[in-house]
């Protein structure tokens, strides 16, 4: 797949954004079985560069990922309102 595109996944996930030689590259939007939702860069099938992770719960998470793990400092905005920084 090239260009702009919608992936549904085996196990309830969709994937909707860039593609470049089938994976996924660019900006795009996980929404994941279990309600959470990641939206930001992709590089290689795997989250890379600036994005937000957004929780079931309605916390929020905001920082940088590396091959598809949080890297550095993120900011944690609790439901309730309270901010946490954190550093990977």
């Amino acid at each position: 797949m090239e260009g702009k595109g919608v992936m549904f996944y085996n196990n309830g996930d969709k994937y909707e954004g860039d593609w470049k030689n089938d994976e996924r590259e660019g900006k795009g939007v996980m929404l994941y079985n279990n309600g959470d939702k990641y939206e930001g860069n992709w590089i290689g099938d795997k989250r890379e560069g600036k994005g937000i992770y957004y929780y079931i719960n309605g916390d929020k998470q905001i920082g940088n990922f590396f091959d598809d793990e949080p890297i550095g400092r993120h900011q944690l905005f609790k439901n309730n309102g309270e901010i946490i920084t954190m550093t990977y």
